[in-house]
């Protein structure tokens, strides 16, 4: 079993010559964070978001380790289930995710500085965000779709579905897209969507 204070981010990263072995590995100051959130490529370095540790950018030193101390680090965000993702706009990275019932738009080119945040019952619980073209979708787990605008100054939605009718439909799955379909999960139906 994974000892729970090490950190997700311990990535093998030689595939190629199939050794499998550790290149670096990253154990968070503040112990017990489940790392559910998955490490994010994010300027040369990996930017990391988990309940205890909150959001944090790490850098790789010249000897490809990974530095332990953080360059940026935002206490705002600390989710627990979310990984956070980000909009490459054409004079700001923008970096999008939920925690605890509030979404947050922060600033990936100004130490993670905080944007906005916004709260809304459907943020709470897990959600799944992909962005892309200046957009963020987020799939909520009551099953809730929302494409928002990822330039705006505060929540945009663009447009809101609820895909999953039915009594308490609930979703843990992540979205996928294949080509120009959206492919959906609840606990009772997979859907496919054809994307516009």
């Amino acid at each position: 079993m994974a000892d729970a204070n090490k950190s997700s981010a311990t990535i093998r990263r030689d595939w190629a010559d199939g050794t499998w072995r550790r290149l670096w590995e990253l154990i968070p100051p503040e112990k017990s964070d489940f790392h559910v959130g998955t490490p994010v490529p994010f300027q040369d370095g990996v930017l990391l978001a988990t309940e205890n540790n909150a959001m944090r950018w790490y850098q790789f030193k010249d000897d490809g380790q990974i530095d332990p101390q953080p360059v940026w680090h935002n206490l705002d965000c600390a989710p627990d289930t979310c990984t956070p993702v980000v909009v490459e706009l054409e004079d700001q990275s923008r970096v999008f995710c939920t925690a605890y019932g509030e979404l947050f738009c922060i600033d990936g080119t100004n130490q993670l500085e905080t944007l906005w945040s916004e709260a809304d019952e459907r943020f709470y619980d897990h959600t799944c965000l992909i962005a892309g073209n200046r957009r963020v979708l987020l799939w909520g787990s009551e099953c809730d779709l929302l494409l928002l605008d990822a330039t705006a100054d505060g929540l945009t939605i663009v447009s809101q579905w609820r895909p999953m009718q039915g009594e308490h439909p609930e979703s843990m799955s992540h979205p996928a897209i294949v080509g120009d379909r959206l492919y959906l999960r609840s606990q009772f139906e997979l859907i496919c969507i054809e994307i516009p």
